[in-house]
């Protein structure tokens, strides 16, 4: 008995030291945007604060990794939690990052101009990688960040081995309600004021993202999946 007892305040001791090392860890970071995640990979997740990427069976814009919006604009739904996701402000920085467009025109050696579709392709992502590498010339282009858009949402994809060598420090807690999403942080993350986001000349002109304000003045929130199309190629666009 006595043993426990000189036991426990050992224990407790390195449990506050755990704590202030980790919150020692984080001050380095910076809130990077917001993920909608399934209960159970949310406990896997608050379980050490590192998200994970979910193996889905259904197509994936830009391809695999683990998807956050700039903003958490989601409406409740059937039972997903909500993520605020922290990383490395100066690895952050430095990484490389890319919008991904919808298509993009490459002229062929025939002089031919061919238009390639980039996004919710049902392949390997080799036309994603194909088009970082030699249209945004990047040399590692499994390692870059992937902007596109949802819903009238900007959108950054992070690459499932990003994610899994820990190369940004990722961070992540997740709330089981948007409602306490929002007290811990409901802020927007300006991605394209904080950070350099490259892209290339030859891709597809985008149609005008619509204003989030006037999406949500006409049809609430732009997270409300009920009043926007369905098809990946029009999420981006508001349903008029």
């Amino acid at each position: 008995m006595l043993r426990s007892k000189s036991i426990f305040p050992i224990l407790l001791a390195l449990s506050f030291l755990f704590r202030r090392a980790q919150g020692f860890l984080r001050i380095n970071n910076e809130l990077i945007g917001y993920a909608k995640v399934s209960p159970g990979l949310a406990q896997q997740i608050n379980s050490d604060n590192k998200p994970r990427v979910e193996e889905s069976r259904t197509l994936q814009q830009v391809g695999p990794g683990f998807y956050l919006r700039s903003i958490s604009n989601w409406y409740e739904d059937d039972g997903n939690w909500f993520c605020a996701i922290e990383a490395n402000k100066n690895k952050m920085k430095e990484i490389v990052k890319v919008w991904i467009p919808k298509e993009f025109e490459s002229m062929t050696w025939g002089s031919q101009i061919k238009k390639y579709q980039l996004w919710g392709q049902d392949e390997e992502e080799g036309a994603i990688l194909d088009y970082i590498h030699s249209s945004v010339m990047i040399d590692e282009p499994e390692k870059a960040l992937r902007f596109s858009w949802i819903e009238g949402v900007a959108q950054m994809t992070i690459p499932t081995d990003v994610v899994n060598n820990g190369d940004l420090e990722l961070w992540a807690k997740c709330f089981g309600s948007i409602h306490e999403l929002n007290k811990y942080s409901d802020r927007h993350v300006d991605w394209e004021a904080i950070w350099t986001i490259r892209s290339s000349e030859l891709a597809h002109p985008e149609k005008r993202i619509p204003d989030l304000k006037t999406c949500e003045s006409d049809h609430g929130p732009s997270g409300n999946a009920d009043n926007r199309k369905q098809d990946i190629g029009s999420l981006y666009e508001c349903d008029r």
